[in-house]
């Protein structure tokens, strides 16, 4: 998520992830919000 010039479909992809929706489910049971949340509070 700290790579803004990726989308998270990229990123989950990379990760080993088959679906991006698995992806945003994990990430948002760890930290409480989604990967697109978590890059507009976070990372910018």
């Amino acid at each position: 998520m700290l790579y803004p010039n990726r989308t998270v479909t990229e990123v989950s992809f990379a990760m080993g992830f088959k679906h991006a929706s698995h992806l945003s489910k994990v990430f948002k049971q760890l930290t409480g919000m989604t990967p697109e949340q978590y890059r507009k509070e976070v990372v910018y």
